[in-house]
């Protein structure tokens, strides 16, 4: 491999550079790295503070103020899913298919201790969701940030009175929140127990508040969207090499660079 002369790699220095300088480019320019460097700074932040406000007035403002900032970047996040997602088509393996259509089915065809079907239902700490390519996909409860959805209690709401049959207020949506995002295991039980502390003031029977928890983990997948995609639409970093996989992969197929940036006026 040394012998090979360096004007055959696949990747040249010129090449390599090029591409660095592009990405130098789309960092600065494109709405997603800006959104990603406001959400690294808060991580960073976050990790960095040595010293807190001991007056609990204090605290809470600070509170208040942090989740303020927090929800706002999850709301250009979505709003910005939505312009600039990649559109995406199922690859499947031919040698794979028959065995994945079989669970497929399998999991179509089960049903929980109630003998409801799976689909939108809630069982043994999952949620069953059906994707964008319509496959079905159980998400762990364990691994949803349910302080994610603090800006969308009225939404929520709205769903957990449907599928309940009963009033379910944003306040009890928000209280209901805060008690699962404390919660270390999300199993069944402990789940639907929050719900019942808040709902109707812990006065609905166990069926309806059941229904009402379901519904609402179905409004919230939709308000995500990234519950329902096969991969996550906005993942910056990939969405980078991505880019430049297609740069570089058109300079092969051409014989020709791919286009540097345009230069600014002097």
């Amino acid at each position: 491999p040394a012998a090979i002369s360096s004007d055959l790699a696949l990747v040249t220095a010129t090449l390599r550079d090029l591409l660095s300088e592009l990405t130098a480019e789309h960092t600065k320019g494109l709405p997603e790295w800006a959104l990603w460097r406001r959400e690294q700074a808060a991580q960073q932040a976050i990790r960095q503070r040595e010293k807190y406000p001991l007056r609990l007035e204090q605290r809470k403002i600070e509170r208040e103020k942090n989740l303020a900032e927090y929800a706002a970047r999850l709301r250009d996040r979505r709003q910005l899913t939505t312009q600039v997602a990649y559109p995406t088509e199922p690859f499947e393996i031919s040698l794979l298919k028959p065995g994945l259509d079989a669970h497929e089915a399998k999991l179509r065809a089960a049903k929980g201790d109630n003998g409801q079907p799976l689909l939108h239902r809630l069982y043994q700490g999952r949620f069953t969701v059906e994707t964008d390519h319509g496959h079905l996909r159980p998400v762990r409860l364990n691994g949803v940030e349910f302080r994610n959805y603090l800006g969308d209690v009225t939404e929520l709401a709205r769903a957990a009175s449907t599928g309940a049959n009963n009033p379910v207020t944003a306040e009890e949506i928000g209280l209901s929140l805060q008690a699962l995002s404390l919660l270390e295991h999300k199993t069944n039980a402990a789940v639907l127990a929050c719900f019942q502390l808040n709902f109707a003031g812990g006065k609905l029977p166990e069926t309806p508040v059941t229904r009402g928890a379901e519904f609402l983990f179905q409004r919230m997948a939709e308000i995500d969207g990234d519950m329902l995609r096969e991969r996550p639409a906005l993942d910056v970093p990939l969405r980078e090499c991505l880019r430049l996989a297609a740069d570089w992969a058109n300079s092969r197929r051409t014989n020709t660079p791919p286009e540097s940036p345009p230069r600014p006026s002097p």
